[in-house]
């Protein structure tokens, strides 16, 4: 396995936990941050799928144990804590398979495309027919099961591209052209484009009652987006990628908290990011920006970078993050106590 950028040697990271080591960043944070961007220039944009590593550097937690569970087939699988034992993660699953595709691109060893193929055989096998692959479980934002998510879809899609392209199975451009008619259909009806008031589409990683607008589910959706685009020439997905993308530029401000980003825009609350997930905004802002060529995403995400870096706007955002928190256990409780699905007004 290829060890790049092991963040073993952050501050912590083998002496707390990983809710403890979260609490001890917002004090003293590792000097890498806890998501690293790949290193896409904007002319690798231009380059082909089977030539471009995912753009993140998911082949971190290879070596992180983010993937500690596996069932008998190699598939990673996650603890289910409502129901008891296993299940599946699809964005689990699809991390997994790109962190290996990282790792093959790297050093070429045909163990690490060959584990990559076996998850994108996965996806084809557990994909139903309508193009979706369904959790069966309950969502945040009181969403419940069935349900799919744009995030998943996505990374998804962005698994399958490289797939088709270094294969050129028609199983995997099946699938993927299946997955993408998921970004054409309406929440409402079982997809997942969630058209704003402003009749902009916004590609939603929890199809909410309430719009929810998770800013690293949507990137994460235009990265599969861009990827179909990129190797199918698919003018369809070119289309979802754009809109997209101007719907992302047109709601950045939003998420600016003014001293750290907002993980979604449910109305009602303030929710500042968890300090990981301050960071993948961080690092999918930096990714995006260089293959769209848009420098207001690299402007966002080096300001965010800043507010990372002052001890006064981490606190503010811990203070905001454990008030939201503490909301949230508010909520939950009186859902329990009134036996409702979800408490008025809470996320």
């Amino acid at each position: 396995m290829t060890d790049i950028g092991s963040p073993g040697s952050r501050l912590g990271y083998h002496l707390f936990p990983a809710r403890q080591r979260q609490l001890l960043y917002y004090v003293v944070p590792p000097q890498w941050p806890v998501w690293r961007p790949a290193i896409i220039q904007a002319e690798d944009a231009a380059r082909s799928v089977v030539d471009r590593p995912y753009f993140l550097h998911v082949e971190d937690r290879l070596a992180d144990h983010h993937f500690a569970w596996f069932d008998d087939e190699g598939v990673p699988i996650v603890a289910d804590a409502i129901r008891g034992g296993s299940r599946y993660n699809l964005t689990r699953v699809c991390a997994y398979a790109l962190a290996w595709w990282n790792c093959y691109l790297h050093d070429k060893e045909p163990s690490g495309l060959q584990r990559f193929l076996a998850m994108a055989d996965w996806l084809v096998q557990r994909q139903t027919d309508d193009g979706a692959w369904y959790y069966d479980c309950a969502g945040d934002y009181g969403v419940r099961a069935p349900w799919v998510s744009a995030m998943a879809q996505g990374e998804a899609l962005s698994v399958l591209a490289r797939a088709w392209a270094v294969t050129g199975s028609p199983d995997y451009r099946s699938s993927g052209d299946r997955a993408l008619a998921l970004f054409e259909r309406k929440v409402e009806r079982g997809g997942v484009v969630r058209w704003l008031q402003t009749g902009m589409p916004f590609y939603e990683e929890f199809p909410s009652q309430v719009p929810s607008c998770a800013l690293n589910g949507f990137i994460y959706a235009l990265f599969g987006l861009f990827d179909w685009a990129s190797i199918t020439q698919d003018g369809r997905s070119e289309e979802l990628f754009a809109e997209g993308l101007r719907t992302l530029l047109m709601l950045l401000p939003r998420y600016d908290l003014g001293y750290w980003s907002s993980y979604d825009l449910y109305p009602g609350y303030v929710h500042a990011a968890s300090f990981a997930y301050h960071d993948l905004h961080i690092a999918q802002l930096r990714a995006l920006s260089a293959i769209s060529h848009q420098s207001e995403l690299a402007e966002h995400s080096s300001r965010w970078l800043g507010y990372r870096q002052r001890l006064r706007c981490r606190l503010r955002a811990l203070v905001q993050k454990g008030a939201y928190t503490t909301n949230l256990l508010v909520c939950k409780f009186s859902q329990h106590a009134s036996r409702r699905t979800r408490a008025p007004g809470c996320p």
